[in-house]
């Protein structure tokens, strides 16, 4: 509540904040548990959404800038590592996609006297060693 700068002003347990006035990140709509005997996760929508622990209201309209932001929060450390390996990954993948297309230029040809020139090269090769 402190977020929300009014003067003469004390909040009461009866007191609520509109779920406008937080990041999307920050409200739950639904609920998960974990059913260790079967493995598998059990979902259900929340009949009212609720806040996560430590959401702080940032949206704040008629207010000083300062005051009032649109910053997401921040990544986890598991997230952030995924998305960093996956982009790792695409770009080994990329890589590997421009090497195998040079290696296809250099070892290809269009017609026979390119293909007698390779031919060529290799006879030169083999005749040397």
């Amino acid at each position: 509540m402190r977020a929300i700068r009014r003067d003469n002003f004390t909040p009461t347990s009866n007191h609520r904040v509109c779920h406008q006035h937080f990041q999307l990140e920050d409200i739950e709509w639904e609920t998960s548990l974990f059913n260790e005997k079967t493995g598998t996760t059990l979902t259900a929508k929340l009949k009212r959404p609720r806040l996560r622990k430590g959401a702080i209201p940032t949206k704040l309209p008629n207010t000083p800038s300062y005051l009032s932001t649109t910053a997401t929060t921040r990544e986890s450390p598991d997230v952030r590592r995924k998305r960093k390996k996956e982009a790792e990954i695409q770009a080994t993948i990329a890589k590997r996609n421009e090497d195998y297309m040079n290696y296809q230029r250099q070892n290809s040809f269009t017609n026979l006297d390119e293909l007698e020139s390779k031919l060529s090269f290799l006879d030169s090769y083999w005749t040397c060693n």
